[in-house]
């Protein structure tokens, strides 16, 4: 579960007075049952255990899209922990595995997701990861861009007043 603003955890004892979660870094996290009882609770496991992962990169503007895309769906579904979450009418329609959309235009990149799903929300974290690794390889070697910002400095000092 994931408490507000707290990282997930999984439950490990309920008192009268508080809940202790322990987290992914094996730390025990003591939160009063008031807090809890207040806040917003996320519980990726309480009925279905499957979980949709968004997978968000940005691409330069002279990228190619569609090569990008479908390096983003072909490095997706080779993870192992990457689950097909169509159903059988989407699979006869031709719906891909791993849905990639084009969110946007920024500032510097053309913004992509990628909808991956997991059977397991222990294992997204490592998927992630993973599949965040392998795209950026894949685009490393295939010509796709990630860009990053660039700045323009102006100086407001008259030129007189620089040294020669």
């Amino acid at each position: 579960i994931k408490v507000g603003n707290l990282e997930y955890g999984v439950v490990d004892d309920v008192t009268l007075r508080h809940t202790v979660i322990l987290d992914f870094q094996n730390k025990r996290l003591i939160i009063p049952n008031s807090v809890i009882s207040s806040d917003t609770i996320i519980n990726d496991s309480i009925e279905d255990t499957i979980i949709c992962k968004f997978i968000e990169i940005g691409i330069s503007y002279d990228s190619d899209v569609d090569l990008a895309i479908k390096i983003m769906q072909e490095e997706s579904v080779k993870h192992p922990y990457s689950f097909d979450h169509r159903t059988t009418y989407e699979k006869a329609e031709g719906i891909p595995e791993v849905e990639v959309r084009l969110l946007g235009f920024e500032d510097s990149a053309v913004a992509l997701r990628a909808y991956v799903w997991a059977e397991d929300p222990r294992n997204v974290f490592k998927m992630h990861s993973d599949i965040n690794k392998a795209i950026k390889k894949r685009f490393d070697s295939e010509g796709i861009e990630i860009p990053f910002p660039h700045r323009t400095i102006v100086f407001k000092n008259k030129s007189e007043n620089l040294p020669s």
